[in-house]
């Protein structure tokens, strides 16, 4: 018996407060200089989403990319409250040193980045992240979340509404007051002047894309179910489960080769219609998948042509097949240049 597990992966508020300008510019001041962030980053393509934030959802499960300044134990990564993935930042409370800015006695956390777009763009560059506050602030600017580019202020929870759970920020660069170059600094502030604040900070998932278009819709199933595709069941598959996965909480499970995959084909599908946009440059199908064995088949190698498998089509054309045990998730790409400006399945 055979398990196949599939798994895709495919603005700002000109409101100055001069005070956090300033506790965000000083902070960067006075980090940066020591911090080492002359490397460049390397620009992950996937088809025409281009990534250029390194560790943005700190799946690493630690800061690699970025430069902390702790206030007391923040800011920690943490496995307890995340929105995507299995880590999120916890950037804190109030606990921690304090710097004295402006004759006001604040307790700060950042993290920063030294951003570096790769060959330049003129593409729109998008700023994405998803934050989450808990517990109530005293007053306004008591307790606070910020994101600067450049010192020059971005975001803060003080100009969103209170809402509960997580919710998504996004941010235009071309609406800066500033011209960017090949690079510019990233820095997330948590702060708070008031030790009798209860509100707690998190931030996770930042992005930062060019031409960032995301061409298939729940393509990683952290919907927990099927939106966005069309589902053909045989028996109880596929089916969306949450114990195995290649990255994320959720994967498809296909099918099992077993009795319980029963109508007249043996097929179980999902399929959803693409159109790729004329612009698109060096499009691909990323996916990861995976194919487990029966304890009763281990070690038995498969030569095609078998009775289980797994395969990917675009429209009729086989892209991938596998039928054969392949001990973990793999990863899979396929070039979708001959179908740039076209719509197909």
């Amino acid at each position: 018996m055979k398990s196949v597990i599939l798994n895709p992966r495919f603005g700002g508020k000109s409101r100055p407060w001069k005070l956090l300008f300033l506790i965000g510019l000083a902070l960067l001041l006075s980090l940066l200089p020591a911090a080492g962030l002359g490397s460049p980053l390397s620009a992950l393509a996937a088809g025409p989403l281009v990534e250029y934030v390194n560790n943005g959802g700190f799946e690493t499960g630690d800061f690699s990319g970025w430069r902390v300044s702790r206030a007391g134990f923040y800011p920690a990564v943490q496995g307890d409250r995340v929105n995507l993935g299995d880590h999120a930042i916890h950037m804190g409370k109030t606990a921690g040193d304090t710097i004295d800015v402006e004759d006001m006695i604040l307790s700060v956390s950042v993290i920063a980045q030294e951003v570096v777009i790769t060959g330049g763009t003129e593409e729109p560059l998008i700023l994405k992240f998803d934050y989450l506050k808990e517990g109530e602030d005293t007053g306004i600017w008591n307790n606070f979340l910020a994101v600067f580019i450049n010192g020059e202020i971005i975001f803060s929870t003080e100009w969103e509404e209170d809402k509960e759970g997580w919710q998504t920020y996004e941010f235009d660069l071309n609406e800066l007051d500033q011209e960017l170059g090949d690079s510019f600094t990233l820095a997330v502030v948590c702060g708070s002047n008031d030790p009798d604040d209860t509100a707690d900070y998190y931030i996770d998932n930042i992005t930062l894309v060019a031409n960032g278009v995301e061409m298939i819709e729940n393509g990683s199933f952290e919907t927990g179910d099927f939106s966005g595709w069309r589902v053909s069941h045989c028996g109880p598959f596929p089916v969306v489960q949450g114990e195995k996965f290649s990255q994320g909480q959720y994967a498809a499970h296909m099918g099992d080769g077993g009795e319980e995959l029963f109508n007249p084909l043996r097929i179980a599908s999902i399929a959803q219609e693409i159109t790729l946009p004329p612009w698109a440059e060096n499009p691909l199908l990323k996916l990861a998948y995976l194919v487990e064995f029966g304890e009763e088949l281990e070690g038995y190698e498969f030569e095609g042509n078998e009775w289980f498998w797994l395969e990917v089509l675009i429209d009729d054309r086989q892209v991938l097949y596998a039928c054969s045990h392949t001990g973990d998730w793999q990863d899979y790409e396929y070039d979708l240049s001959d179908y740039i400006g076209e719509t197909f399945t």
